[in-house]
């Protein structure tokens, strides 16, 4: 009986001795906690330039909680910032960006903190759905970039020597040319649906709000389209002689001065599978000897063929 406890004694120590030996094997050791506030904020840097944006925010917000109020907790809040727009998530990002700016109005780096609000709202006009489908950025809500290009035109208005400046003037300009599009994308919608007073107006909101953009001449063309679609000659005639003075070498005129820019679908009326289907199978434009036949057609009985 002796015999049989003192074996089991000895296992029992051994065991111990194995789980104490591995407990304190160099193998084991964890991690050393930061000891302060420029080892957290060298930590986020580090993670920022290796691209691992997760751990990046993760020792920013932790130098934000430890040490709110020492000398690398400002930068510590505008690079938790910028690490959030990497991370793809805009929305935080936005917010941090905005309380840096109510909270510190006076940094030094305070253009930084608006640009950075504004490159959130830019960033953050993506739908989720985009990231897996190729949709037209010109479709998206214009809610979002709407606020961007405001957001960037604060900021260039207010500080046009930043370094960021030109990068914030050249996103405007992309804004523009989205908004602009889709706002064709809507007149093109409505001059298919025989809508074309609502074209009309559409038309007239790209030639008056989005000069420098590209998309002036089609705009012109649903114009003058939807001008001859309701008989109106001398508003047709107005548009055709803004766009010749404007687009002398426009498609949407012959070599006679005459419109001939005229879209013709073959989906006006969309069926029961269209709507049900979000237009994945809607029609397109019909091929370009039907589009020059049907433009030949007179509009209107005071009109003659060409």
């Amino acid at each position: 009986m002796n015999k049989i406890l003192q074996n089991t004694l000895r296992r029992f120590l051994m065991v111990i001795c194995v789980i104490t030996l591995t407990a304190c094997s160099p193998l084991q050791k964890k991690k050393a906690t930061p000891t302060s506030d420029a080892e957290l904020y060298n930590m986020g840097k580090q993670a920022l330039k290796n691209d691992d944006y997760q751990t990046a925010i993760d020792n920013f917000k932790q130098l934000n909680t430890q040490y709110p109020f020492g000398p690398f907790a400002e930068m510590g809040q505008l690079d938790l910032a910028y690490a959030y727009i990497k991370g793809d998530d805009p929305q935080n990002a936005h917010a941090v960006a905005s309380q840096f700016v109510r909270l510190h109005s006076d940094h030094p780096n305070i253009d930084y903190a608006y640009y950075l609000k504004g490159l959130a709202s830019y960033f953050s006009a993506r739908r989720f759905i985009e990231r897996y489908l190729p949709v037209d950025k010109s479709e998206r809500d214009p809610g979002e970039l709407t606020k961007a290009f405001e957001e960037f035109a604060y900021f260039v208005k207010n500080f046009p020597n930043s370094p960021y400046a030109n990068d914030a003037h050249q996103r405007m300009i992309a804004i523009k040319n989205r908004m602009a599009k889709g706002i064709l994308n809507i007149a093109n919608y409505y001059l298919k649906r025989h809508a074309y007073i609502a074209a009309i107006n559409r038309g007239n909101e790209i030639v008056k709000h989005y000069q420098q953009t590209p998309y002036v001449e089609p705009a012109l063309g649903f114009i003058i389209e939807g001008y001859k679609h309701l008989e109106l000659d001398s508003a047709a005639n107005d548009a055709i002689a803004v766009l010749k003075k404007n687009f002398p070498h426009t498609e949407l005129l012959n070599s006679e001065g005459k419109f001939v820019g005229y879209q013709v679908f073959n989906d006006v009326n969309p069926s029961i599978l269209d709507m049900a289907s979000f237009g994945l199978f809607k029609g397109k434009v019909l091929p370009a000897q039907h589009h020059k036949k049907e433009a030949q057609k007179p509009l209107h009985k005071k009109r003659t063929k060409d």
